[in-house]
């Protein structure tokens, strides 16, 4: 379960609507040099629950036991895919999610949203042929869903429930400790070492937030993907050459943490936040100065 935000806007157009966009049927249809850069590989002594989805053949469990869970997402299919994690509100009814999600084009019916459902984050898009592994604090019993999306197909919506049980309770990491505090992007080094990368991410700000990377080619820098998510071809036209999706941390509600895994490649990378500002009529937190560059070497 994802909101359908501006960072798909800026995944297939590089661009930044004014107003907020309409979120997915959120549960709608069941309620330095690299020899020097530090180790940020996920860690071998962590070991929670692992559940594996495949892009071409998706399935989840319908009950899981409460702890940490590791799920990760092989995108077998010639597409991209995203995968995104949510748990509705205690109380909260089907009724009242999909009206919130009917309305979410409003601040206050985002807002409203955001209030029916927790996100957990998840996968932003993963190219075709890559994988990535995101560890989800699932500690809280309850009914929980993964909002999957395959290219440009549409979504599709797996519920589960979590039951109280001996699942796993701890979950360390030695990954990159990211802060997400409006409107900064805090923790990430300037340069990374190539290769698997595991973050760590904290949502310390008030609002939802998110983490995309975009890879940009060879002198290209953050200037210029402000220049043009600015510009009117930012809005009107088609995405850059220039600038290559590489996936992040999805959608995390205040006050929640998540790890995720990502493989990097040699480059120059932009990290950003998508989501809308609802104390400024839905401005995206990208436009606010929630953006950051590093290296990976």
């Amino acid at each position: 379960m994802r909101t359908q935000n501006v960072t798909r806007s800026f995944r297939r157009h590089l661009l930044v609507p004014t107003a907020i966009l309409a979120p997915a049927a959120l549960l709608a249809a069941a309620i330095v040099p690299a020899l020097n850069a530090p180790s940020h590989a996920a860690p071998a002594s962590a070991a929670p629950r692992s559940i594996t989805i495949r892009a071409s053949a998706a399935a989840f469990p319908k009950k899981i036991a409460a702890g940490f869970v590791s799920v990760t997402l092989v995108n077998d299919s010639k597409g991209t895919a995203e995968a995104s994690f949510a748990r509705a509100t205690p109380g909260a009814t089907l009724a009242q999610i999909k009206a919130a999600n009917a309305g979410a084009q409003t601040v206050a019916g985002f807002v409203r949203l955001t209030q029916l459902l927790t996100f957990l984050g998840g996968d932003n898009t993963i190219p075709a042929g890559a994988t990535e592994t995101a560890v989800l604090d699932l500690r809280v019993p309850g009914l929980y869903g993964v909002d999957l999306t395959i290219g440009n197909g549409p979504n599709r919506l797996l519920t589960f429930t979590v039951t109280p049980g001996a699942g796993s309770m701890a979950a360390r990491s030695n990954g990159i400790p990211v802060s997400l505090k409006d409107m900064k992007i805090l923790g990430l080094p300037k340069q990374i070492g190539a290769g698997a990368v595991s973050f760590q991410f904290t949502n310390n700000g008030p609002q939802v937030h998110e983490m995309s990377l975009v890879k940009l080619d060879a002198g290209k820098i953050q200037k210029d993907v402000l220049t043009m998510l600015r510009s009117p071809q930012g809005r009107n036209g088609p995405p850059p050459a220039w600038a290559h999706d590489m996936g992040g941390m999805d959608v995390l509600s205040p006050h929640q943490v998540a790890n995720l895994q990502l493989t990097l490649s040699p480059g120059y990378y932009v990290a950003m936040c998508f989501m809308p500002d609802v104390k400024k009529q839905g401005q995206p937190h990208v436009m606010e100065g929630m953006i950051t560059h590093f290296i990976v070497q």
